[in-house]
């Protein structure tokens, strides 16, 4: 478990960074229900969360942390979500606006995920330390 320990004392630190540089939740910029979700402050945000959740995996692989247990399962779910809705945000160029229906709709979608990543990171970490 102090490989555990280690990773989430590194990665919570970053999260709570996050949060208070870009929200979370509703408060996002990438919510669905923000203004924001189509410009450059959603992307900017897009990238910042895809760079603490990739620094939680190195973590998890560098400390050897899940020792081929499943340990970090739901962590390691969470940054492929995340992953798949930044590269979704990108190639559909959601912060540019889009003007076809089909497309903003993805793009609701992967920002509704972006919003959600720094919870989800967070509850991840905490169901590595249970062995999760």
């Amino acid at each position: 478990m102090v490989a555990a320990e280690r990773v989430q004392g590194e990665v919570s630190p970053l999260l709570d960074e996050l949060a208070q540089a870009h929200g979370e939740g509703s408060a996002s910029a990438c919510a669905s229900s923000s203004e924001r979700l189509f410009t450059q402050e959603c992307a900017v945000v897009a990238a910042d969360t895809w760079e603490v959740a990739e620094r939680a995996l190195e973590l998890v692989e560098a400390e050897g942390a899940d020792q081929g247990t499943g340990q970090f399962g739901v962590l390691r779910g969470v940054v492929e979500e995340t992953r798949v809705a930044v590269e979704g945000y990108e190639a559909l160029s959601c912060a540019d606006s889009p003007t076809d229906a089909a497309v903003r709709s993805e793009c609701l979608e992967h920002g509704a995920v972006l919003a959600q990543a720094g919870p989800d990171l967070r509850d991840g970490l905490i169901a590595g330390l249970a062995g999760q």
